[in-house]
């Protein structure tokens, strides 16, 4: 196995192969700075830092590298992505998540919205989804936000610093969010 010999088995370029200082270094004009999904043998990626030098949605084929489609979107990304059956949740910093269709990238909505003024912000590098919610954060001000993904309606906001799922009850999921761990 490629993973024992470290042998690399595809490889894929989201953007243009040009460089830029980042770090004291040359890096990619469009590094892949969020979490990668991999389901059902299809990898989920964003690639790029900067909207006015490009950032594109991706999912090649996880076994050949094959591209499957690529979006170009108006976010930077920074954390972990999260997958739904049909949806991909990607983090934008301090930022609201935002919601795309798993089929082709297409933009679906913001969840929450940004209060660049004060300390609610929506937004963090961890997601969980569970059924018909995604809980994200910790934002900015330290709170988690929970969201209807059908109406990106807010179903639950608390401060913490760690989010443990503790597993299904129905259809809903049992949560600790804890303030020190």
């Amino acid at each position: 196995p490629s993973w024992a010999s470290g042998r690399e088995l595809w490889r894929y370029r989201a953007g243009s192969g040009r460089g830029l200082v980042g770090n004291g270094r040359i890096i990619s004009e469009q590094p892949i700075r969020a979490g990668i999904c991999v389901d059902q043998g299809v990898a989920y990626f964003t690639a790029g830092v900067f909207p006015k030098m490009g950032v594109a949605l991706c999912a090649v084929d996880a076994r050949s590298g094959k591209e499957r489609w690529k979006r170009p979107i108006s976010y930077a990304t920074q954390g972990i992505m999260a997958l739904s059956p049909t949806r991909i949740f990607a983090p934008t910093g301090r930022t609201p998540f935002v919601m795309f269709r798993r089929g082709d990238g297409a933009p679906i909505m913001s969840l929450g919205r940004s209060d660049s003024w004060g300390k609610s912000l929506p937004g963090g590098a961890y997601a969980v989804v569970v059924n018909e919610t995604v809980i994200t954060g910790p934002g900015e001000g330290g709170n988690f936000f929970g969201f209807n993904i059908k109406s990106s309606e807010t179903v639950v906001k608390t401060s913490g610093r760690r989010l443990v799922v503790d597993g299904l009850v129905g259809d809903h999921v049992a949560l600790l969010i804890g303030a020190v761990f």
